[in-house]
């Protein structure tokens, strides 16, 4: 997966609101990241090592959920009047989106793999003891007395 793009703010940096846009894009694009990696970590078979990045994953969703509705109420005009920034926002959560939508099919997929090992390590299991309980029954039991 390509590296996330970094989204240039195209207003003056001295307007309210434009340190709101940079830490938004910041997180969006710190998501970006995690979620690329994720993603080619799972995509190459390797669920077990992304469970590292849930944590980080959930904090900076939590954050970029907090700054979005921030950005909104705090500089909604200022995004709207500037169709640069408006359309390049637009296309970045369109990217996030698309990401996101990807890391969940491809972490359902392995959660899928690993409930078949699971199950089939299960069935081993099971026929291990059942051979076990037939071999015990075709014994004779040991003589008292």
């Amino acid at each position: 997966m390509d590296a996330p793009r970094k989204i240039p703010a195209q207003v003056d940096p001295a307007a309210p609101g434009n340190a709101a846009v940079s830490e938004f894009v910041d997180v969006m694009d710190e998501l970006k990241s995690i979620l690329a990696e994720e993603n080619d970590l799972l995509s190459q078979g390797l669920p077990a090592s992304v469970l590292e990045t849930i944590g980080e994953k959930e904090q900076l969703s939590q954050k970029y959920g907090v700054l979005g509705n921030d950005l909104v109420d705090r500089s909604g005009g200022q995004i709207l009047s500037d169709g640069a920034l408006r359309e390049k926002l637009l296309e970045a959560s369109a990217e996030l989106v698309a990401m996101t939508e990807e890391n969940r099919q491809l972490l359902s997929n392995a959660l899928a793999a690993t409930r078949r090992r699971v199950d089939k390590v299960m069935d081993a299991i099971r026929t291990c003891e059942e051979d076990d309980t037939r071999n015990s029954d075709d014994q004779p039991s040991p003589r008292r007395g």
